[in-house]
């Protein structure tokens, strides 16, 4: 399969605008931090430099750039300015011709790498951190979609391997199978605060867990743990978002246990947020059985147009809804007469909707069901966002009562907060909608011109025909379900 014809351009450029504004927030803030603490090249005003076991340092130390720095000193005003004002020229291009000028970016990547060779040359900066700001540079330059995904996927590797190595290391040497290690690791990593009067709290933490090996101990291997579960990474993207929820867990206890602001780091979490779109959400049509889940809570009206069509286009089909909408689906003969081929969960009143919820999920993926349309989405907006982001290769799809409800941001009470949250996110991960009436999905394309909207009525009449007439367009709306 030629993967670029898989990729949609809409998704293309929304990745990579967001690629883009999460990139400079990152940048901008790690120079704010800089000059914070006073390590911009123009305040740190270096009159000597280091040689590291660095090749690239070697090379630029050998070009004589440095030492001239250190005789003319207004070139680290002229090295601050150059690294705060080219995004600015980046940004200025973009927004006038909404493209990326690959010159600048190569421009860019270049002087980032620079500064940052500088810095470490001066005033020993760690590059770990930071090699991801030129990596992720690299992929803004080519304008082509497969080799942006491509490049994303190269940094995400890199972002894997800072971890992997790390346990690889922590093993290979033995560190972990050492009682006393991380004891050792706190007496001299801390030892500005060991050393003084010992009162205040981090330093009686450390002193207790100084004093009591097992349990400091238990942390370094945690965190070996951790690290280690990276290795997943580079066999499947299935767990790509716990490993952004791991990355995060392990820069704030880095910096809790140990004082290190290993933040910037947290720039890689992008390379596994993004996902190309030909492994994001594999073709329906190389799964063998199309099954699908449909859940409802309150609309139970609109259910049985979906579940005719359903019974036509899928081989098993599967209903989660309400005790109330299954009593009142078709009057007084049961649901499972009219359609003999769905299976029907049915949420009692004693049932917490969170339970109910969970055992939905719970229960895709433990029968492997292809597709999920919730009918109804009125409540637990976060939970299903969450839930839905770790679903992995389902089809999804929602039913939109209100379109303009839909896209509404509010952000009066902390429900409105995480409501506002979750559409963003639903936003991002639905490409189906089933609406109502032909205005809403004409509304609803124009708002989200990536997604597909469709027109199903909530009923078909077929009134007084020949068997061998079907009604009119019956086989049209039919094929709407499959999306």
């Amino acid at each position: 399969m030629d993967q670029p014809l898989t990729i949609s351009q809409p998704q293309f450029s929304r990745d990579r605008r967001l690629v883009l504004i999460v990139y400079f927030l990152f940048y901008y803030a790690f120079l704010l931090g800089f000059s914070l603490e006073n390590r911009l090249l123009s305040q740190y005003h270096p009159i000597l430099f280091n040689y590291n076991r660095d090749l690239t340092e070697l090379a630029l130390i050998a070009t004589g750039i440095p030492r001239w720095m250190i005789t003319h000193p207004f070139s680290y005003a002229v090295a601050d300015a150059t690294a705060f004002l080219l995004p600015l020229a980046i940004l200025v291009k973009f927004g006038q011709k909404r493209w990326f000028s690959p010159v600048f970016w190569v421009v860019f990547a270049l002087n980032t790498a620079f500064y940052l060779l500088l810095a470490d040359i001066f005033w020993q900066v760690h590059h770990e951190p930071f090699v991801l700001f030129f990596l992720l540079a690299l992929a803004f330059i080519p304008n082509r979609p497969d080799r942006f995904y491509q490049l994303m996927s190269g940094c995400r590797f890199y972002f894997l391997y800072i971890f992997a190595s790390a346990a690889i290391w922590k093993i290979a040497r033995g560190a972990v199978f050492n009682g006393e290690e991380m004891s050792r690791i706190f007496l001299l990593h801390h030892s500005d605060l060991l050393t003084g009067a010992c009162i205040s709290f981090p330093c009686r933490i450390y002193t207790w867990l100084i004093i009591h090996p097992p349990i400091a101990q238990a942390l370094y291997v945690a965190g070996a743990l951790l690290e280690a579960s990276f290795l997943i990474g580079f066999f499947t993207r299935r767990f790509d978002r716990w490993l952004i929820a791991g990355a995060a867990v392990f820069v704030v206890a880095d910096l809790l246990v140990m004082r290190i602001p290993y933040w910037t780091i947290l720039l890689g979490s992008l390379t596994l947020w993004i996902r190309p779109p030909a492994t994001s959400r594999p073709p329906v049509a190389t799964r063998k059985e199309k099954r699908i889940v449909l859940y409802e809570t309150t609309h139970h009206e609109n259910l049985p147009a979906l579940l005719d069509l359903c019974e036509l286009q899928f081989n098993q089909v599967a209903v989660f809804l309400k005790e109330l909408s299954y009593h009142n689906l078709t009057g007084e003969a049961p649901p499972e007469q009219r359609w003999p081929q769905t299976d029907f969960f049915i949420q009692t009143i004693d049932c917490p909707n969170r339970r109910f919820i969970r055992q939905l999920f719970q229960f895709i993926r433990r029968h492997g069901f292809s597709h999920l349309h919730l009918c109804t989405l009125d409540n637990n907006l976060l939970l299903f966002a969450v839930r839905l982001s770790f679903i992995g290769p389902v089809h999804l799809s929602l039913t939109v009562h209100e379109v303009n409800e839909y896209f509404t941001r509010s952000f009066r009470t902390f429900r409105d907060w995480t409501e506002t949250i979750a559409k963003q996110v639903l936003q991002r991960l639905m490409r189906n909608y089933h609406v109502f009436l032909p205005a809403m999905a004409d509304q609803l394309r124009q708002r989200a011109p990536e997604s597909t909207a469709v027109f199903i009525p909530s009923r078909f009449y077929s009134g007084h025909r020949p068997a061998d007439h079907p009604f009119p367009g019956q086989s049209n709306l039919s094929m709407q379900i499959e999306f």
